[in-house]
């Protein structure tokens, strides 16, 4: 598996973890599991997005 595969699955899963998150938060009471999806989900995306920048940027080089 290329490492930009995997960087373009993970930032696919961020999101998808992100959004069950919220969804799970606006729909039912506030709860800590939906935050913590919500906020991990949030965080693997903004890095795998960083992370996908930096494999782009070295392979142009």
């Amino acid at each position: 598996m290329s490492s930009k595969f995997r960087a373009i699955l993970s930032i696919i899963c961020g999101v998808l973890l992100c959004t069950v998150g919220l969804i799970r938060l606006l729909t039912e009471s506030f709860s800590f599991i939906p935050l913590i999806f919500a906020v991990g989900g949030l965080f693997g995306f903004i890095g795998w997005i960083l992370e996908l920048k930096k494999i782009n940027s070295t392979k142009e080089q």
